[in-house]
């Protein structure tokens, strides 16, 4: 299964913006929640590259989930002080929605929700979420994510949560580290250059139960 898809990654993924190492474990991860309550989702989608690819797999594995799409299509906020000296500066990866659906023509268009995530995510998000992949760059793009999907995620569901750890995205780590400290529902494994972030739960006299 993994050596197949794999071939698939480097299919799907016509730009070879989504690295083979992480599109593997991301795809995985998706896999394992597509028998979860809820649709999945992918906060800041940039040019749709890995929109593509994770609309190529629900449809390589037979899901009708909806994937929904949020991204300012305006470049980069402004940077915090929690950010350091970040790669990329406020401006910076700028795209359109018409790029974005030229890269998905072919696939099941996702639901493109354009805006800045504060303004978005309190009202655009699906009712239940099974999966979602979040790719905000900046520490106050990565808090207003989690603060906003995680209570909408099904037990059990995964948060795929890209650049952690990465010298150049330190506010992204700080968000996630932050929010992992309040949330016990929260269980974190490292893989390369992202986090998976799994809601966990607890069975109490047969019955499962959010912890």
């Amino acid at each position: 299964m993994k050596n197949s898809l794999q071939e698939f990654i480097l299919t799907a993924d016509k730009t070879g913006y989504v690295s083979r190492s992480n599109g593997l474990p991301m795809l995985l991860s998706m896999r394992s929640c597509l028998h979860l309550e809820g649709d999945v989702v992918e906060v800041g989608c940039f040019k749709g590259c890995t929109s593509r690819l994770l609309q190529m797999a629900l449809e390589r594995f037979g899901s009708e989930k909806q994937l929904h799409v949020y991204d300012s299509f305006e470049g980069l906020p402004e940077k915090t002080k929690e950010d350091g000296t970040p790669l990329y500066e406020k401006g910076l990866l700028i795209s359109s929605i018409d790029v974005f659906r030229n890269n998905l023509k072919g696939c099941r268009m996702p639901k493109i929700h354009k805006g800045w995530f504060e303004d978005t995510l309190p009202t655009g998000l699906p009712e239940r979420i099974c999966f979602g992949f979040l790719d905000g760059d900046y520490y106050s793009s990565i808090k207003v994510s989690l603060e906003h999907v995680w209570p909408r995620l099904s037990p059990g569901g995964i948060l795929f949560v890209h650049d952690y750890p990465h010298p150049k995205f330190v506010g992204v780590a700080k968000a996630v580290d932050e929010f992992a400290r309040v949330n016990h529902d929260v269980f974190m494994r490292v893989y390369r250059n992202s986090v998976i972030l799994a809601k966990v739960t607890q069975f109490v006299c047969g019955q499962e139960i959010d912890v």
